[in-house]
């Protein structure tokens, strides 16, 4: 079956392009003629352009520039990396969203997913190629896509409704959005879980086996997308009382402790560094989704917006006591927080589901 995927692959940011490449890969082992339909949301794409886009603002292009050029040839080899890791999963050629509007793509079946592609606060409204609203005869599915906050005004729009309602599979990747659109819409919903944590742990480590990482031997890796002083002040507790350097993602971040910047970091570099962690301090749901794989020391600080994912992925693995709302519950906490032990009863059964669910929409021919 010719699949095609629809998702955020041109983002240089990690979740979205290792989510892309583990559905690309459980796709394609599993017989499908797959490929990643390579549509580039300008919303998306310029959110991570190596310099700024020229604004009508030029007080704040230049401010935003600025901040960008001292920073220039590691966000360069950031890009580079991403870059190559794109050429690990097959891509159709570039198509705008006008060709797709008219002349669709040359598909029996397209997955729109994983990631926020049906959140209307990511992409600047509901897009129509991410909600398959686009032309061509092929079956139409989501994959543990996500719809953002189900609080938002946005997914009680007639827009919305008859968008959502196209698809002949539907699949999401929280709780809350699953009961939303099942209650709301009255449709038949499945959630699944994200495409990372389809492949073992042994698949991740032999794609990174060859990457180089230039860091201490042991060390306390911290990763988060939005600042957050709190998680830093946890990362610094850690570092004080383990007596290792942290490792972090940010060029401009300041700790009171031995630090390591990997900023021109890629994708493969960022699972390498979870791999070799001693131990994660993160908001972020896929620096928790690789911790989990590798079975790693985690301490996780809620976030305002995805927090709810987080828990319910720390949920899957038997580790909420690692969960913390503030660096105060961290710290009433932390002596008494036990050695972490990943139940994964309930992720193995959520995984034989999700795979479930891409054979059946893969084996229809309906």
């Amino acid at each position: 079956m010719k699949t095609g995927i629809v998702t955020f692959h041109r983002a240089d940011n990690y979740g979205a392009v290792l989510q892309c490449y583990a559905l690309y890969t459980v796709l394609d082992a599993m017989g499908c003629d797959a490929m990643v339909i390579d549509y580039r949301n300008p919303v998306i794409e310029n959110r991570y352009r190596v310099v700024p886009k020229i604004r009508k603002n030029l007080v704040q292009w230049i401010s935003l520039l600025a901040k960008t050029l001292p920073h220039y040839r590691q966000r360069k080899l950031r890009h580079t990396r991403f870059e190559q890791f794109r050429g690990m999963f097959k891509m159709s050629r570039p198509y705008s969203k006008a060709e797709l509007m008219q002349g669709g793509a040359d598909c029996d079946l397209i997955i729109s997913g994983s990631d926020q592609v049906l959140n209307p606060n990511i992409t600047n409204g509901c897009d129509d190629v991410y909600f398959l609203n686009i032309n061509g005869d092929f079956k139409r599915a989501s994959y543990a896509a996500s719809i953002g906050n189900v609080d938002d005004k946005k997914l009680r729009a007639e827009e919305f409704g008859k968008k959502i309602a196209v698809f002949d599979y539907l699949s999401v990747r929280e709780d809350d959005a699953c009961n939303f659109l099942s209650s709301c819409y009255g449709l038949s919903v499945q959630k699944c879980l994200d495409p990372t944590l389809l492949l073992d742990e042994e698949h991740w480590r032999e794609i990174v086996k060859d990457t180089v990482i230039d860091v201490p031997q042991k060390y306390i890796l911290l990763y988060y997308v939005q600042y957050n002083s709190e998680l830093i002040k946890i990362a610094q507790t850690l570092a004080k009382e383990k007596g290792l350097p942290v490792v972090c993602f940010k060029p401009d971040i300041k700790l009171d402790c031995q630090t390591v910047c990997c900023d021109s970091a890629g994708p493969l570099e960022f699972v390498k560094l979870i791999e070799k962690a001693d131990c994660v301090v993160t908001s972020s749901f896929h620096a928790t989704a690789f911790s989990a794989i590798f079975k790693k020391d985690i301490h996780i600080l809620t976030h305002l917006q995805t927090g709810s994912r987080v828990v319910s992925l720390a949920q899957i693995f038997g580790v909420s006591d690692r969960i913390y709302h503030s660096y105060a519950d961290f710290e009433s906490r932390f002596a008494s927080v036990s050695s972490i032990t990943y139940n994964t009863d309930d992720y193995i059964d959520q995984k034989e589901r999700s795979l479930e669910y891409l054979r059946k929409i893969t084996n229809s021919t309906e």
